[in-house]
C-alpha cells in the first residue's frame, strides 16, 4: 500500500470522496472534507508519516494565507492550510502532502481539499547514491 493510500484510508470515514491515481509508480490522491476537519485531517497525516521519518526527512510548512489562480483567473482564496514534503530515505521516494481551507468568494463556499504527490522514483538520489553517503 502507497504512503497515499495509508494516507487516505486514515481519514477516509470524515471525507466527502477520495480519488488515487497511478502512472506507473508515480501514484497522487485527492479528497475533500468540511473545514470542522482540519486537525483530524493533520493528526491522520502525521500517523501516516511518522513510521517514514523515523529513517527519513519531514518538513512541515504552515501556511496562513494564499490564492490559486487557473489558467490566469483567480479561483479560490487559501485560508490556511499545512505542506508536509517526506523524503523515505530507504524507499528513496518523496511525497508532497498539501492541505488547504479553501474559500470561494463567489459562492462563500469553504471546504478542505488535500492534495498528495507521491514520487517512489524521485531523481533526488539514486540508490547508489544513498549506498555511499550512508
Amino acid at each position: 500500500m502507497s504512503l497515499t493510500e495509508k494516507i487516505l484510508e486514515d481519514i477516509k470515514s470524515i471525507s466527502r470522496n477520495q480519488n488515487v491515481k497511478r502512472n506507473e509508480r508515480y501514484v497522487t490522491g485527492c479528497a475533500f472534507f468540511d473545514v470542522v476537519h482540519f486537525d483530524r485531517i493533520v493528526d491522520g497525516i502525521t500517523r501516516a508519516i511518522e513510521p517514514i521519518v523515523m529513517d527519513g526527512e519531514k518538513i512541515l510548512n504552515r501556511i496562513d494565507g494564499g490564492k490559486i489562480f487557473d489558467s490566469g483567473e483567480f479561483l479560490f482564496q487559501i485560508k490556511k492550510g499545512v505542506f508536509f514534503e517526506v523524503y523515505d530515505y530507504k524507499e528513496l521516494a518523496a511525497t508532497f502532502v498539501r492541505l488547504y481551507h479553501l474559500f470561494d468568494p463567489g459562492s462563500r463556499n469553504e471546504w478542505l481539499a488535500l492534495y498528495i504527490d507521491e514520487n517512489p522514483s524521485t531523481p533526488w538520489w539514486s540508490k547508489g547514491d544513498r549506498v555511499e553517503s550512508g
